[in-house]
């Protein structure tokens, strides 16, 4: 949370910075059980958000770290649909990210391709004659 939150702190404010706020405050009230540990983590993310708002450089190495983080672990896109729900925009130009990113990283050679096509079709060549 601490190294995605911040990132999109600062790409939710493009749009609605009070309300990617609000959304990153009840994502970690939601997440941590202590109300004291929670404080510390949201004050800790907003502070490193602040930094990306003071230095554009830093944040474009955080953002592109936190769109590879998510490429690798999918599971972690909720917190930011989380993050930015109600900022459309931004949501939709992060899912598009991470929806090419996915694609490139994960997108099989040529020849497995072809491959995997051709045992699909004696599958379903097998599968259909069978019945």
């Amino acid at each position: 949370m601490i190294i995605l939150l911040p990132v999109f702190v600062k790409i939710g404010a493009n749009e609605n910075l009070e309300r990617t706020i609000q959304n990153v405050r009840k994502i970690v009230f939601t997440h941590v059980r202590s109300r004291r540990i929670a404080v510390m983590v949201f004050r800790r993310i907003m502070f490193k958000a602040k930094k990306f708002f003071e230095n554009e450089e830093s944040f474009y190495e955080a953002k592109q770290r936190a769109y590879e983080m998510i490429t690798q672990n999918i599971q972690m896109f909720s917190l930011v649909m989380d993050a930015l729900d109600g900022i459309d925009r931004e949501l939709g130009r992060s899912m598009m990210i991470v929806k090419k990113n996915y694609e490139e990283s994960f997108e099989l050679p040529a020849e497995t391709k072809r491959l995997l096509r051709y045992q699909e079709k004696r599958y379903f060549e097998n599968e259909g004659g069978v019945s």
